[in-house]
């Protein structure tokens, strides 16, 4: 009856040894190391942020993770480009905070900073007059107005830096009033940007709805400006002739 209980002990024991083990070797892991989340409940001594807005080149630990206190300036990661954005997942964060001595774990695996590179934005309609400013140097008509070929292009500036176009390598066609040049802000790539030039003209148009027979009167009539080869034959060109 002893030796029976003896082995029934013996049995209980591995089990848990058995169950010891494989405790150890699952769940979710992050490179050599094991992540665990902690409880909601729990008290955190240092806090994540998770919308960062930095004015930057690089992340530091302060903008991530709040109550550091000396270690707020170190730095962690290199910031977005201007106008981007980067996302850092649970995996990462844990393992900037256990390389620095963070108190800190995630409350689940999907949290996560945002992190937003301060900028200010150079629109499209700046861009083409900074181009057409460098090709009239180059022969092209002041009169004329600048089509991009990009229509939506706009460039992104760092909130920490001049907002300096500059407009590079241009080159004009005077036949076709094609022209091609590169453009850039501090500290950004050059890019390539196509277009060409367009003689203008002006054209009467009605300013409100005008029924048949009715007396046009010259309060009717408004001037708009359009490309002149997008001017048909037959439209009206001259207040006169209406």
């Amino acid at each position: 009856m002893k030796k029976q209980h003896h082995t029934h002990l013996k049995r209980i024991q591995r089990l848990f040894v058995g169950l010891s083990i494989l405790f150890a070797f699952t769940g979710p892991t992050m490179g050599d190391q094991r992540i665990s989340v902690t409880p909601k409940t729990s008290h955190e001594q240092v806090i994540l942020r998770h919308n960062v807005v930095v004015d930057d080149d690089l992340i530091h630990l302060g903008d991530l993770f709040e109550g550091i206190a000396d270690k707020a300036k170190i730095a962690v990661a290199y910031a977005p480009a201007p106008g981007k954005r980067g996302l850092f997942d649970a995996n990462w964060l844990f393992r900037v905070a256990n390389s620095y001595g963070l108190k800190w774990r995630p409350k689940s695996l999907k949290e996560h900073v945002q992190v937003r590179r301060q900028s200010f934005t150079i629109e499209r309609e700046e861009i083409a007059d900074n181009i057409l400013s460098k090709l009239i140097n180059l022969g092209a008509d002041p009169t004329m107005k600048l089509e991009l070929s990009n229509r939506s292009i706009r460039l992104h500036v760092a909130a920490n830096s001049d907002a300096n176009l500059e407009v590079e390598n241009a080159h004009y066609d005077l036949r076709t009033k094609r022209f091609s040049a590169y453009v850039s802000t501090p500290g950004s790539k050059p890019v390539r940007i196509t277009g060409r030039l367009k003689k203008m003209i002006k054209i009467p148009v009605f300013s409100r709805r005008i029924i048949k027979n009715e007396l046009i009167k010259p309060e009717d009539v408004m001037w708009i400006e359009t490309p002149s080869d997008r001017v048909q034959n037959d439209i009206i060109i001259h207040i006169e002739d209406l």
